[in-house]
């Protein structure tokens, strides 16, 4: 059987089946401005090599008037052009990263260094210190 195109992904009915899910769940309105008049979209806030565009949880999709779907699109653009700004290409420089962004997200990991439970902590202060928490 031959690869379906994503615009034939689009029409398949477990798609349509998820796409309406998202609708429902943001009662048919723009999760971002409201609107509830124009043609509304279903975003992927992150695709996954290899998954199908019905095989993911709610949680990863949003419901986005055209309008604020371009937008956000636009602004995914800058965003990945600003992680290309990041030095990654020394030897612990992603691992690093992990670790800031781990703890300024607060996801519950387990750390094996002091260095890794320094730069946790770190990245966990710069979150409290963002939102204002005290």
């Amino acid at each position: 059987m031959a690869k379906k195109t994503y615009a034939e992904k689009l029409l398949d009915p477990r798609w349509q089946k998820k796409r309406l899910e998202v609708l429902d769940a943001s009662n048919f309105e723009c999760e971002i401005c409201g609107d509830d008049e124009s043609t509304l979209h279903v975003h992927h806030k992150q695709y996954i090599k290899g998954r199908d565009v019905w095989d993911y949880d709610l949680e990863q999709l949003a419901c986005l008037c055209k309008s604020c779907h371009e937008n956000l699109h636009d602004t995914e653009i800058k965003f990945q052009e600003l992680l290309s700004l990041i030095p990654l290409d020394g030897v612990r420089c992603k691992e690093e990263c992990y670790w800031l962004l781990a703890g300024f997200l607060g996801l519950e990991v387990e750390t094996e260094y002091a260095y890794e439970q320094y730069l946790y902590r770190r990245g966990k202060e710069t979150s409290y210190f963002l939102r204002g928490d005290e």
